[in-house]
């Protein structure tokens, strides 16, 4: 199907591909926050709220990863740990309000693409999923991939 105005293939001018978001987040009170403002802002977004449940949602192959780093099971490292070794190309954002310099270490170690101190504000991992080169990329290959 083309344009009439200047013949370009309408299918390619679609809106941009919809990011896969997966949240891991023991505070159900931040997940429906985060799960609200990403699905307003037109994210796919899924939640797991332990070490066990984000290792299983992995399978999905999410773009970013939203990771608290104290969790009932474990600790949010033990999933960057796996998202790494795995090599997931998803952009990883670690949460945290400790001030545990041992535990931040850790995951510093493990290069997660942006650390949030909590609290944060919601549209502050809007913006950096928006801005994102991965999502620039992915948008671009998915919509390939559709025409």
């Amino acid at each position: 199907m083309t344009d009439a105005h200047n013949g370009s293939d309408i299918r390619s001018q679609s809106k941009p591909a919809t990011p896969k978001v997966l949240v891991v987040e023991d505070q159900e009170v931040i997940q429906d926050l985060l799960l609200t403002v990403f699905d307003h802002e037109g994210f796919e977004t899924r939640c797991a709220g332990t070490v066990a449940e984000a290792l299983a949602a992995l399978v999905s192959r999410p773009d970013f990863v939203v990771l608290d780093l104290h969790l009932p099971d474990g600790r949010g490292t033990q999933v960057l740990r796996e998202i790494r070794e795995r090599k997931i190309p998803a952009k990883v954002a670690v949460t945290t309000g400790t001030i545990d310099a041992s535990l931040i270490g850790a995951a510093d170690r493990l290069q997660p693409d942006k650390f949030f101190q909590k609290p944060y504000r919601a549209m502050e991992l809007v913006t950096w999923i928006r801005e994102s080169e991965l999502f620039h990329r992915s948008a671009e290959s998915r919509l390939r991939a559709a025409s």
